[in-house]
Order: structure tokens, then C-alpha cells, then sequence
């Protein structure tokens, strides 16, 4: 409907097509994102007590609002809703929700790219052992990242982080099925609202 297509050019606004030069490996998950409606995936190594300590997020967008899971690598698993400027915080065990302010929040999602983004360049490259095909963007506030892909799907994400002075390597999948998806508090959840 026209109504939720507002919804979520709302979102994206900040991309627009006539601005952004992607190249033909990147290309559909970027359009997959640019639609406000996908799934990005993205695990990332922490260091914990000198140890590198796997930390997956997967979040799935749909007009705006954000479902997503935290996976740590010692088995615990994290819920969030993000909607309407609220960070609802399940748990599956207990059967709660809690509501609060998102500006307060623990939880933020992993930004990739800021406004718009230019392909610089594209070629081959061996990362961790692996040949792989790469495309190098630069984003519209000057932040460069290089995408990389194994047989056109994409699997790595490479920036320098200029606060840890280190460059950081993640794993990174899109999709734009997100049919799994729950953008709502499941039935029979006792829900705390601090919002209020």
C-alpha cells in the first residue's frame, strides 16, 4: 500500500539512488537494505579478558521498525524490538517485555555507511586463506569500507576504526526475506512499560 511505502522511504531517506554508485556484487543488497524491508546479519569478534569472543547481531527491518537477537558465544541470546522510538526487551524464558526509552538504550545496531555511498574501486583479494572478489566504497562523509564476496554472496565487511586505531574485519549477511520476522510483543507476554 502507499501508506507503508512512505513508512519506509522515511527510513532510507538519507540514500538516495541518484547519489549512491554501487557495484554489480553489492548491488542487490543494497537495494535489499534501500527498501527499508531486509534482514542484516553481522557477527563481530570482542575482545574479552585477551580473548577474541564471537558477537552476532541479526536484525530485521520492516517500515522502520527493528527486530533483533544479540547471540554471545556463550550461549545466551538477547530479543529487542526497536519501534517508535522505544526498545522493548524480551525474554522468551521468563515471558517478559520490558519498555524503555531508546535513547537510554544498551542495544544499537552496527552502521555501516552514512548517506551516500561511491564504488572506488573493485578487484580480487585473499583474506584469512580465502580468494575473494572485493568492492571498496567510500560513504558521503569521507569513511571508506570494502565489501567482500565469495561466489557474488556477500560474506565480509572491512573498516578502520579510527577510535581503536585498529581495522576491523565481519562477518555480514543481507537478505531481503525477512518473512520469519516478529515486529511484536508475543501473546501472553507480562509487559513492563517505564515509558509511561
Amino acid at each position: 500500500s502507499a501508506e507503508q511505502t512512505e513508512e519506509s522511504s522515511e527510513e532510507v531517506s538519507e540514500v538516495s539512488e541518484e547519489e549512491s554508485i554501487t557495484g554489480s556484487l553489492f548491488r542487490q543488497y543494497y537495494e535489499a537494505i534501500k527498501s527499508g524491508t531486509y534482514m542484516l546479519k553481522t557477527t563481530e569478534s570482542r575482545m574479552a579478558g585477551g580473548e577474541a569472543i564471537p558477537y552476532t547481531v541479526t536484525a530485521y527491518h520492516r517500515n522502520g521498525i527493528i527486530y533483533a537477537t544479540i547471540e554471545e558465544s556463550y550461549g545466551s541470546t538477547s530479543e529487542y524490538i526497536v519501534k517508535d522510538g522505544k526498545l522493548i526487551i524480551l525474554d522468551s524464558f521468563m515471558k517478559t517485555a520490558l519498555i524503555i526509552d531508546y535513547s537510554e538504550s544498551l542495544f544499537s545496531e552496527k552502521q555501516l555507511w552514512t548517506g551516500a555511498i561511491t564504488l572506488e574501486e573493485s578487484g580480487t583479494q585473499m583474506l584469512y586463506d580465502t580468494q575473494y572478489n572485493y568492492e571498496a566504497y567510500t560513504d558521503s562523509t569521507g569513511f571508506e569500507f570494502t565489501l567482500f564476496f565469495n561466489e557474488d554472496i556477500l560474506k565480509r565487511y572491512r573498516s578502520y576504526n579510527s577510535k581503536l586505531m585498529d581495522t576491523i574485519v565481519i562477518s555480514i549477511s543481507v537478505s531481503g526475506d525477512i518473512s520469519g520476522a516478529l515486529f511484536e510483543i508475543p501473546e501472553g507476554y507480562t509487559i513492563t512499560d517505564t515509558t509511561e
